[in-house]
This record gives C-alpha cells, structure tokens and sequence, in this order.
C-alpha cells in the first residue's frame, strides 16, 4: 500500500516538474515575409514582434524572401525592429532575397543567416536621383554602423548596395563578414542561435493582412478612389435611394486609407481624385465632353507621379496585371458615360409630356424641400411637395416638372 502511494506520489512530482520545464522553455517567434515590402509585410513583421515580446520570446526570426517595396512601410518595419526589446534574427532562404529595400531590413536585424543561392543587395534607388542616393547610402551606413562600427570595412560594401547597386551571393556575404552563418532550413538557423530545443511560434499572415497589401497597392487605390466618387455622384443623380452612396463611401474611405499606407503624397492624390470627378462629370454631362479623357489622364500622371517618388519599388509582373483592368474600368466609365447622356438627353425632353398629369403613390414622405419616393409608370423618382407634407401611401398627381424631380400633390 504504501509502495503504490509513493509510487503515486513520484508520479506526480515528475508531472509537475515536465509542465514547469515546458512552462520555461525557450520560445522562439518565426516570421515570414515573401512578398513585396507594403503595408500587409508591416502588419505581420509588427504581430510577430509583438508576439515576442508577449511571450517573453529568446529572439524573432524573420523568414525573408523578397524584391524590395515601398519607402514607408520598409521605414517603419526599420523602426519596428531597431526599438524591439527582442533580438530580431534575420534568414534570406536557399535560393531567396533580400534586395531593394529587403537588404535595409535584413541589415537592421540583430543577426543575418543566409542560405544557398541567395542574395542580398542591390538598393540603388530608382530613379538614381542624388539626394535619394545620399539620403540612403547615409541611411545604410547607420544601419550596418550600429552592428560592426562606422570604421569596420564591412560597412562600405554595404553602402556599394546602394552606390554601385552591388549584390552579394550567400558565399560572397559569408565570406565578407556579412552574413553570419550559410543555414538551409530553421533547423540550421535554431542551431547556429543555440536554441534547438526552443518551442516554435509561427505568426501567420492574416486576412487583415492580405486586405492591407491589396488596397496599398497604387493601381488598386486609385480604382478604389475612382469608382467611390463616380457611384457617389451617380446616387446623387439618381431618383431615390440606390444604395449607390453607401458603396461609393465606403470604397472612397478604403481608397485614401490606402493612399495613407502607401505615402501617396498630396500632389497625386489630387490628380487622382480631380480625374475621379472629371470621369463622374462625363457621366451625367449631356453628351461626351472630353472630361473622360482628361481625368483618366490625370490618374495616370498621378501614378506615374507616385513611382518616380518611390526609390526602392518598380513596376512588377503583378502590377502589370492590374493595368489592363484601369484601362478596362476607364474605357467602360466613358462608354457608360456616352450611354447615360443619351437616355439622360431623351428623357429630359419626353419627361413634361409623359408624367405630368400622372398618378402614383409615395412611396416615403415627402416634403416641400425635402425629396421623397414616388412610384409613376413602373418606376422610382425623386419628389417634392407642391404644398405641405405628404405621408407614405397617399395617391398623387404630377404637376409639374423640374430637372428629374417631380413636383406633386395628393390626389
């Protein structure tokens, strides 16, 4: 009796001690990025910062594989990183990059592993404008300063990264000092940091995440941009409540969210939304005005306008395939424009003739100065009150006829 007791009783203490060693166990937080360097990349490298720091982490290791991206989101990843209490390890994997405005990064990281067949480098701005060529060549000194000293000769093949566009393969970095160690899976990065036995974390990428790096892409703000102003006039136009409004709102919104996340400066984004209301006013004008044309021209400028501002991200293959839908929704925006003022053009003519006179019934209230609903000949139109309120339900007679409002009285 007394041997199962202690039998028990070990039992227990040896439970006890394997759920405080797991409680104790080292954690490390893995990110990954492989994509362009954007807002949806800032949101996930901050989670997993976070995280860390949550989780009292050993150190974050940040997966990257990557061209480069935008200015803003790589500055402030920069800042991320460099104020996080937690060692932030960096791995470029077998066969990766991390050039463009990836290379800044991977310098800022405490540690720098990179596997076969990788790449690290190439940041001359684009265009090589001088004060941008400074501007970062200064920026990545900082950077590879505060890990070796502003005198380690390993600093000024960094700033070749940016002066002479230079690019270094995983063994030429290794061999410089650069890197700090050739690893070809986690596996190799968890043994070089001494942390084999560590619990694993893996921040996934949300689709929170993925919505960010959708709407801080240039091309998809100004469609957003574009389309809220042309449906919210188009609701302001048209007779009654459509729902036009709510849509166009809510797109407007997200478009300048993501003007926001991608630093589009005040300059483009003024093109972007006057050719958005040149394009809405080609669609209610009576007959083509050549506005359409204009305003897409202006959006266009505008991009142009953007890229040129942006040193370290390039038209790419995905990019390009967002082109021929621009120029799809524009060509589409003016043919409905030419549509729209020709039934626009018929029906102001014929609209005195055919409805005054007419029954219907309202459909909401309607007041002298505060348009209603009513239903005449099929369809919804825009009212107001010769005289007085009108309640929901009242028949009503058309007395006269302004614009594409009606003015009527009950029957």
């Amino acid at each position: 009796m007394m041997d199962k007791k202690c039998s028990s009783f070990l039992l227990l203490i040896v439970l006890i001690f394997h759920a405080l060693t797991l409680a104790a166990a080292t954690k490390v937080v893995i990110v990954e990025v492989s994509r362009d360097i954007d807002a949806g990349a800032l949101g996930i490298i901050r989670k997993g910062l976070e995280k860390g720091e949550e989780v009292k982490a050993e150190l974050v290791i940040l997966k990257l594989n990557t061209f480069g991206g935008y200015l803003s989101s790589m500055d402030e990843i920069i800042d991320l990183i460099t104020n996080s209490g937690i060692k932030v390890v960096v791995w470029i994997p077998p066969g990766g990059k991390a050039v463009s405005a990836g290379a800044f990064i991977a310098l800022a990281c405490d540690r720098l592993y990179m596997g076969n067949g990788s790449v690290i480098g190439s940041s001359e701005p684009r265009p090589p404008d001088p004060k941008v060529v400074n501007f970062s060549a200064a920026w990545i000194r900082s950077l590879a300063g505060s890990r070796w000293g502003l005198n380690d000769s390993r600093v000024r093949i960094v700033e070749e990264f940016v002066l002479k566009n230079r690019a270094l393969s995983s063994l030429e970095a290794l061999s410089l000092g650069i890197a700090d160690g050739l690893a070809n899976s986690l596996s190799d990065v968890l043994a070089l940091e001494g942390v084999v036995d560590s619990e694993l974390i893996l921040v996934k990428e949300s689709i929170i995440d993925e919505l960010l790096s959708l709407i801080s892409n240039p091309f998809v703000v100004s469609l957003l941009i574009l389309i809220g102003i042309i449906t919210l006039l188009a609701e302001l136009t048209a007779a009654g409540f459509q729902g036009l409004g709510i849509l166009g709102g809510l797109l407007l919104v997200a478009g300048l969210y993501g003007a926001g996340l991608v630093g589009l400066d005040l300059v483009a984004l003024a093109l972007i939304v006057a050719g958005g209301v040149l394009l809405a006013v080609e669609m209610v004008k009576t007959g083509l005005q050549g506005f359409g044309f204009i305003g897409g021209a202006l959006v266009i400028i505008a991009l142009i306008m953007y890229f040129k501002s942006q040193p370290y991200i390039e038209l790419t293959l995905s990019m390009v395939y967002l082109i021929p839908p621009l120029v799809a929704f524009l060509a589409l925006a003016l043919y409905i424009a030419y549509q729209v003022a020709r039934v626009t053009e018929i029906r102001v003519k014929k609209v005195e003739e055919e409805l005054i006179g007419r029954i219907g019934v309202a459909k909401t209230k309607i007041e002298e100065k505060d348009k209603g609903v009513v239903y005449i000949m099929g369809e919804d139109w825009s009212a107001l009150s010769l005289k007085g309120s009108i309640e929901p339900g009242t028949k009503v007679k058309v007395v006269s006829v302004e614009g594409l409002t009606l003015i009527v009285e009950p029957v």
